[in-house]
């Protein structure tokens, strides 16, 4: 496949780039308008590097094996590309989406094998360059070997000390790497400080280290990033979305330690997504940061309508942000917001009709037009949900219908065994990790206790896994209910489910 001419010049150029976390959810990193440095000149034995390499290496910017986006911002220590302007930019943009969706891991892996040769021949001609070094952590990453890539990158910043774009950029993707790929938190924290150290206001290092906080349990000292960066970057919708999830952090320990402070905690939560939802729809707002945050705008709907339907038992205002949120997708995150939406539909609107409408959205994919194997890497997970959600709807109403003998509601079909069974093979296709869910536990159950293949014990097992991941599931409680009392012969047990449900519906009544 021929490499677009202006891809041999991508790599080192500023473009919008995201950082995968581990919720689904993506932190968008942003123009970081940094003082002049030094450019760094060519060393004396210096390799250029060829568009087969560039060509190879553009794949950094996307996703790679190890669900880690690598940093791009704009590096002036490259000497050998000259500025590109606004319309080239925009070129470039659609080029690479255009060229990222053709991709093959056939294609992928050839134009690795040749950036590793491109790169090890300029090792041979200069054993310590640290712009090579840097090149070959990225690739190590792509690769899907994040050790190796964390041996490189700490050889990159132990030679480029003196430059100081490069060992910025440096700290900031091992960082990444820590945080993402390998999940050492306090590491990923050491390497975004280093990389604040030398620019403090970098936004992408900023919102590194604010994750690293949170995942390391230091959110007193995320907030403190946060409100901090606020000052710097009061436009900016990521650090208002990170703000309402670290205070919803917060409020969820105050739940548990100082429940007097929880409701504080959480309308403070409240007043943050608040914000981000609010700044999006700014006149002043740059459009390049809306864009560019979109998956945190998104992803401040969603937890806001949460917390609106906890704290303050606003169904009608959450419904409205979760259908708003339907609009804004253009990512596989929209599997997960139709999920949201169905989910909502179904527990506190009774429209199963409207559920089952926006679990089959949530089943689609995305990006039909991709390359069968490119799109699982993509959203295979969240359409594995959405097709987990649809097998527990058809699991939910064939318990309904044949054991509780009730009738089906209006545009619903009514559900088999094999039904069921189909949208389970279907989910697990997509993603075999989907077993691990909820929906799919509860649907999963259903096939064991009343398929060809009984197995009790087996049903019991998975529906008490699903209740154990989602408490709030009020028909997993009926089935474990009838399971106990009427297959099981465990009166204490069965009343004991029976509670749990007659709780969850008293809190669906008082929203009404």
């Amino acid at each position: 496949m021929r490499i677009p001419p202006s891809f041999t010049r991508a790599l080192f150029h500023q473009r919008q780039q995201t950082l995968t976390t581990a919720t689904c959810r993506t932190v968008t990193c942003y123009p970081t308008g940094l003082k002049p440095q030094p450019t760094r000149q060519p060393t004396q034995h210096s390799v250029p590097v060829t568009p087969v390499l560039r060509g190879s290496m553009l794949r950094f910017t996307s996703q790679n094996n190890c669900g880690v986006r690598c940093n791009s911002r704009q590096v002036r220590w490259s000497s050998t590309n000259p500025p590109m302007d606004d319309l080239e930019r925009e070129q470039l943009r659609a080029e690479e989406q255009a060229y990222s969706q053709a991709q093959d891991p056939d294609t992928l892996a050839q134009q690795l094998a040749t950036a590793e040769e491109e790169l090890e021949a300029r090792l041979r001609l200069s054993p310590k360059d640290p712009e090579t070094h840097f090149l070959m952590g990225r690739l190590w990453l792509m690769k899907g070997n994040p050790e190796n890539s964390v041996e490189w990158l700490n050889k990159a910043i132990e030679f480029s000390k003196d430059i100081p774009d490069l060992l910025l950029e440096c700290h900031s993707t091992l960082a990444t790497v820590y945080l993402k790929a390998l999940r050492k938190f306090p590491e990923a924290k050491t390497h975004f400080d280093a990389a604040l150290g030398i620019e403090p206001h970098y936004p992408e290092a900023l919102e590194g280290y604010i994750l690293a906080c949170r995942e390391n349990g230091d959110l007193s000292d995320a907030e403190t990033t946060i409100r901090a960066a606020l000052v710097k970057y009061p436009h900016n919708p990521s650090f208002y979305w990170l703000l309402g999830s670290v205070l919803e952090d917060i409020a969820q320990q105050e739940v548990q330690y100082k429940p007097e402070l929880a409701e504080t905690a959480f309308n403070a939560a409240i007043r943050a997504y608040e914000d981000c939802v609010n700044r999006s729809k700014s006149p002043d707002a740059p459009q390049a940061i809306l864009s560019s945050g979109a998956e945190d705008i998104l992803a401040a709907h969603l937890s806001l309508s949460k917390l609106l339907l906890i704290a303050c038992k606003d169904k009608d205002r959450a419904e409205k942000l979760l259908r708003d949120a339907t609009k804004l997708i253009t990512t596989p995150h929209h599997n997960l917001v139709w999920c949201s939406l169905g989910q909502f539909l179904e527990r506190f609107r009774e429209d199963w009709a409207g559920a089952a409408k926006a679990f089959s959205k949530a089943a689609e994919s995305w990006n039909a037009d991709a390359p069968q194997q490119r799109q699982q890497q993509m959203d295979g997970n969240a359409q594995a949900i959405g097709l987990a959600c649809m097998a527990r709807l058809r699991a939910v109403w064939y318990f309904r219908v044949n054991i509780k003998k009730e009738q089906m509601p209006p545009g619903l079909a009514k559900p088999t065994i094999a039904m069921v069974e189909n949208a389970l093979k279907n989910a697990m296709t997509a993603n075999e990790r989907v077993t691990e869910d909820p929906g799919w536990l509860v649907a999963y159950a259903v096939t064991k206790l009343f398929g060809k293949d009984q197995d009790m014990e087996e049903g019991h097992g998975a529906l008490t896994g699903a209740l154990a991941l989602d408490r709030e599931d009020l028909d997993g409680w009926h089935m474990l209910h009838w399971v106990l009392k009427e297959r099981m012969k465990d009166e204490e047990s069965a009343e004991s489910a029976l509670r749990e449900a007659k709780t969850i519906m008293r809190k669906r009544e008082a929203l009404k």
